[in-house]
């Protein structure tokens, strides 16, 4: 995989989870697109699941920030260009 690839899908990953965590904010707001998560059951949701939606949205942008990881943290590691990245365990 060359460093052009590399970066596209950084870039596509990126942009996917900026897409999805500002979707949960919406849902979170009580915007009526409801149907279109949890199961679509409601066109706004709960306030149970609008609550689930805000914490998914947190944790999403803490994961990717590396300040939370679902299987631990382990430190990071430097890019080519010095950049700090997570580490995964």
């Amino acid at each position: 995989m060359t460093v052009a690839m590399q970066q596209g899908a950084a870039v596509a990953a990126a942009v996917g989870l900026v897409g999805v965590s500002l979707f949960q904010l919406v849902l979170a707001s009580g915007a009526s697109a409801g149907r279109a998560a949890w199961g679509g059951s409601r066109a706004s949701l709960s306030p149970a699941l609008r609550i689930g939606s805000a914490i998914a949205a947190a944790l999403i942008v803490l994961g990717r920030a590396g300040y939370w990881a679902p299987h631990g943290w382990s430190g990071s590691f430097a890019g080519e260009h010095g950049r700090s990245f997570p580490c995964w365990r």
